[in-house]
């Protein structure tokens, strides 16, 4: 049995398209297939407990949230995970090479092969792409509500973000601790990333890729909150040039702790904003799951 999970509540055209051709492309290949709720946890719990480790697949479709949702359930598992991208960015996807269209990607769970998925972890938390704080927590929360308004797009996303940006920011006390070393800084934003691909967007320096594809972490420090520092930083990522910026620093570590003076820390994982007590503590389980993918 395929176990899909998606966020069927939210309708609309695509995703029920995306649903019939996922249907359709299982059902030619001769798999049995079911459809879940993302939003339901403890049906997802106990189908990944119940399912058969030899020939059941759990399968997150959406973006990289939902997969966010399904790889933590799996963690620790001998159960293989399946994705069909239907999000904004896809970073998993891309990182595995599964094609976009729901219907080919629906062939790979049935003609695919394993592939280890890096899985990060912050605190208790489960998160596949990034972590961000300060700032970055801003502008997610903005670009959700512009989302709701003009759609979900990478042109919205680049208008909402420059429009927080506009607006200023404050910079946060925090102590970072990276190889066993503290220190504090002043920072609006610290964004930090096990994604290569996502790394590869920034257009950063092809090591920090390397590193992170091994299975690290790359933490972008943006260190001054003036108005020009900020969209300069800005400037440089629409222009692919960060790495330039004199604006940012760049750390890659295995584990990162991060520490406010505060109760609780918003910060955002993989999009969704979540509040977590510190101190933060993010690590890389290298090789958790396995994900179907393309052969080569």
């Amino acid at each position: 049995m395929i176990h899909v999970f998606m966020n069927l509540a939210s309708g609309g055209g695509d995703k029920n398209a995306a649903r019939d051709a996922i249907a359709a492309a299982l059902r030619d290949a001769g798999r049995e297939v079911a459809f879940h709720q993302i939003a339901d946890n403890a049906l997802l719990r106990r189908i990944v407990d119940e399912a058969d480790r030899g020939t059941d697949i759990v399968v997150a479709a959406g973006g990289d949230g939902t997969i966010n949702t399904v790889a933590g359930s799996l963690l620790g598992k001998s159960l293989t995970m399946g994705i069909v991208p239907l999000g904004t960015f896809n970073y998993v996807a891309r990182l595995l090479d599964i094609p976009n269209n729901p219907a080919e990607a629906a062939r790979i769970l049935v003609d695919g092969v394993p592939r280890k998925l890096h899985v990060g972890r912050v605190n208790q938390r489960v998160f596949v792409n990034s972590v961000g704080l300060g700032l970055y927590v801003r502008l997610i929360a903005q670009r959700e509500k512009h989302a709701g308004i003009f759609g979900r797009n990478r042109l919205v996303a680049v208008f909402s973000a420059l429009m927080t940006l506009l607006r200023g920011t404050p910079s946060y006390a925090m102590f970072l601790k990276v190889d066993g070393k503290t220190r504090r800084i002043d920072a609006p934003l610290i964004f930090v990333c096990a994604n290569s691909v996502q790394v590869g967007d920034l257009n950063l320096d092809p090591a920090v890729v390397r590193s992170v594809a091994a299975g690290g972490m790359a933490a972008i420090i943006v260190k001054s909150a003036t108005p020009a520092d900020i969209l300069a930083v800005a400037g440089h990522i629409l222009a692919g040039t960060l790495e330039r910026a004199e604006q940012i620093e760049i750390l890659c570590s295995d584990a990162i702790d991060i520490t406010r003076r505060r109760r609780s820390i918003r910060l955002v994982i993989d999009g969704e904003i979540v509040r977590e007590r510190p101190p933060l503590r993010l690590a890389v389980g290298r090789n958790a799951i396995d994900v179907m993918a393309p052969r080569a």
